[in-house]
């Protein structure tokens, strides 16, 4: 990190404990002309993204942005095309720091709907729904800072899949809890797999056409969140994919009110630790990958209906 700018004094005051952070301004364009800035993350309200996503693919960095990519279709498509003509690396993260978008997901589901998500997309979704009666956002993320008992105040009844779970608090940590276990995993990429669980096509109908495959085992694959700790989940959670000698579950399932979820972890299937500046995966060189049938499974479930029985 060598720079930052932000419109809030006590924002840009907090980073001034940051030994490499050379340069803290209040105008985003200094920072922009700031030749040691390579990548710039981008964490503004959803009607500035143009603007300033813009401003940083013109100024030859690379850019972190969140979503909404843009605000409408028009805005998103003009970020695309300037992305394409940039020729600069540019990404979209997943996460749900945004509580009022987590509760309209689950509101969702308990009306009947499904939601799929992976990687950082599912812990950080529990974590926000749990902290809904308290602040667990540092100072330069929402102009505030973190509620010192946030752990305490967390309500795990308001969860899908996780409870229990112990926040990890720095804001410069690419983890979110200790649900993920990306950072105390042990084992090595050779014998990285987990294996699917066969269930009954007769009892168990949902789990068992999002566990179809050519392949019981699956190699595994990382993300900002790999796998989920078994410890963590609620009683009635569904394991469809699991490492058990690591205790890991990767591919799990259940109901929430009247509709389901499904999460998975880890970023891409084809592309074992997929870091910042490699190239996006081309699935034309992989048509038969069993991780990726996973996905497609989620893609198609909804569309399933149920045949009618003659009586």
């Amino acid at each position: 990190l060598v720079a930052v700018a932000d419109l809030v004094e006590p924002v840009r005051e907090w980073f001034r404990c940051v030994p490499s952070c050379t340069q803290i301004t209040a105008d985003y364009h200094e920072l922009l002309a700031n030749p040691a800035v390579e990548v710039v993350y981008v964490a503004v309200p959803h009607n500035l993204h143009e603007k300033i996503y813009l401003d940083v693919l013109a100024a030859g960095k690379d850019l972190f942005a969140e979503k909404p990519f843009g605000i409408d279709l028009g805005s998103a498509k003009r970020i695309a095309a300037a992305c394409a003509s940039s020729g600069r690396f540019v990404r979209c993260s997943s996460e749900f720091p945004f509580l009022p978008g987590a509760q309209r997901i689950r509101d969702f589901c308990a009306g009947g709907g499904f939601l799929f998500a992976m990687c950082s997309g599912t812990d950080t979704f529990d974590i926000a729904l749990s902290a809904q009666k308290t602040d667990i956002c540092e100072s330069m993320f929402d102009g505030d800072a973190a509620d010192p008992e946030a752990q305490s105040k967390l309500d795990y009844t308001q969860t899908f899949a996780f409870t229990g779970f112990t926040l990890d608090m720095n804001p410069m940590s690419h983890q979110f809890s200790n649900i993920d276990v990306t950072s105390t995993r042990q084992v090595e990429r050779e014998r990285d797999f987990f294996t699917l669980f066969d269930f009954s096509a007769k009892w168990d109908v949902v789990p068992s056409m999002l566990t179809q495959n050519h392949e019981k085992v699956i190699k595994g694959f990382m993300g900002l969140t790999t796998a989920f700790d078994e410890k963590r989940l609620k009683p009635g959670v569904t394991i469809m994919g699991e490492m058990k000698s690591a205790g890991e579950a990767r591919y799990i399932h259940g109901e929430y009110g009247k509709g389901q979820w499904t999460f998975y972890g880890g970023h891409d299937p084809e592309d074992y630790q997929h870091v910042v500046g490699d190239p996006p995966t081309d699935l034309k060189l992989h048509p038969s990958s069993p991780g990726y049938r996973l996905i497609l499974n989620n893609v198609l479930f909804p569309a399933a209906k149920k045949k009618k029985q003659k009586t």
